[in-house]
């Protein structure tokens, strides 16, 4: 599961299980009409960050 981080990132599993945590609470703040804009440029700098590493073959730089 956490095999697609590379080596220099500490806590494989937990981090995989925090972003996961991370998305269903980004979900669930999108269905809250109060929250809904925040939640989403939360969410597009969330997928930013977490995209802006992966390259050919899922592996950073």
């Amino acid at each position: 599961m956490a095999m697609m981080l590379p080596d220099f990132i500490p806590c494989k599993t937990e981090v995989v299980y925090l972003t996961g945590i991370i998305e269903i609470v980004a979900a669930i703040g999108l269905l809250i009409p109060d929250f809904r804009i925040i939640v989403a440029w939360l969410l597009i700098a969330f997928i930013l960050t977490d995209r802006s590493c992966m390259t050919v073959g899922n592996t950073c730089f």
